[in-house]
């Protein structure tokens, strides 16, 4: 069987009477933690700080965790956010979630020092993404000292990373009145300046691929470039092949390795879902949690294009 429609779904729910359609919600409400967190906040709109502070723990263990380095996986991160998002009903609390993962990205490379260009990408993406998102919801004046100080804190970090927080920084307060700090002008070296030059273009040809296939689908409807990521991979991906488990919702664990078999289908909550196998036991798991064994593998590139 195919993925289910909504009409499917709509004509199932009106063939169960009340106490059938009251157990139906219940079942899932019992089942799934993201169920649970939508009636939570449905119920008791005050209970979404403490699911605030659920979603910004996963983020900030990403970046830092109690024992060494976090493992800086983007696709939890992203996952996070999304998850949140699609139970949220405060701005300013999405707002929060968004500045935060990039006050965490600033303190993470003041701390530890030189990253590499897909992470300043990163951060300097979701410090773009928050500030045109507090601008759409009216809620720039209410940010706007948080803004300054993430791009305050970024002075003379390399990669570009202080001058492209900089530049949006005062692309969208340029009437306040702030001095710009003095941007670093001094030149790299000829190495480092080659291995700036090849992240960027890696970075960049990810980008390309990534936004030529969205514009070829539409680009507007999230559903329609899911049901298009779906059918590019099923027939381009090379079944089957070993991911191994970078965030888990279910009875496996992170570092697991799992041989995924094919796709299952997309689902609301954690988009493309594929078949795996770990031993002689079945599961059903998400693309997104996934990261490929192979990591110079055609497989490799497809999931971390579908991920980014």
């Amino acid at each position: 069987m195919g993925e289910v429609k909504v009409t499917e779904l709509k004509k199932f729910l009106a063939s169960l009477n009340e106490v059938q359609l009251k157990g139906e919600i219940t079942e899932l409400f019992k089942l799934f933690p993201a169920v649970k967190e939508y009636y939570k906040v449905k119920l008791d709109p005050a209970g979404e700080k403490d699911i605030l502070e659920k979603y910004n723990k996963i983020i900030e263990d990403e970046f830092f965790q109690d024992r060494g380095l976090g493992k800086l996986r983007y696709s939890v991160m992203k996952k996070a956010l999304e998850d949140f998002r699609k139970i949220s009903r405060s701005p300013e609390n999405i707002a929060e979630l968004m500045i935060s993962y990039a006050e965490n990205g600033v303190e993470f490379t003041d701390e530890y020092g030189d990253i590499d260009q897909k992470f300043y990408n990163n951060i300097e993406g979701m410090y773009e993404k928050a500030l045109k998102f507090v601008f759409e919801e009216n809620l720039n004046q209410q940010f706007q000292d948080r803004f300054r100080k993430i791009m305050e804190a970024s002075d003379g970090i390399g990669w570009g990373f202080s001058d492209g927080l900089c530049d949006l920084y005062y692309a969208y307060y340029e009437d306040e009145g702030i001095i710009k700090l003095q941007k670093d002008e001094k030149e790299p070296d000829n190495l480092r300046s080659i291995e700036i030059k090849r992240s960027e273009n890696n970075y960049n040809e990810q980008e390309r691929r990534v936004n030529e296939f969205i514009i070829r689908c539409g680009g507007k409807d999230d559903s329609k470039i899911e049901d298009a990521w779906c059918e590019y991979l099923e027939e381009n991906l090379q079944f089957p092949f070993s991911a191994e488990i970078i965030d888990d919702p279910g009875p496996l664990e992170v570092g697991d390795i799992i041989k995924v078999t094919d796709i299952e289908g997309i689902f609301d909550l954690y988009g493309i879902v594929v078949n795996a196998r770990l031993g002689r036991k079945k599961y059903s798991f998400p693309l997104c949690l996934l990261e490929l064994v192979e990591k110079n593998s055609k497989n490799y590139q497809l999931v971390d294009d579908y991920n980014l």
